[in-house]
């Protein structure tokens, strides 16, 4: 909550409910071996718990979260 309030006041985040998007940023980072053995049906070919589908989760898990705090896009202006 913490780096979401510095970025809030710094201006580089969006204005979020720092509370509520932990909360939320939490779920994506969890959310992905808790319920790895359902999500292995969808694709059963995937080893979802190798290092490379980890590190491959990981960077989409902060795209994601940058995606959606950031209030300024690096390519494409505002967010």
């Amino acid at each position: 909550m913490d780096i979401l309030e510095r970025g809030i006041a710094e201006g580089s985040f969006r204005q979020v409910d720092p509370f509520l998007t932990t909360i939320n940023i939490l779920g994506i980072c969890v959310f992905y071996f808790d319920a790895q053995e359902n999500l292995s049906y969808l694709k059963p070919y995937r080893q979802l718990l190798s290092q490379e589908m980890i590190e491959k989760q990981t960077q989409e898990a902060i795209n994601l979260v940058l995606g959606g705090v950031l209030l300024y896009s690096e390519n494409s202006g505002k967010v």
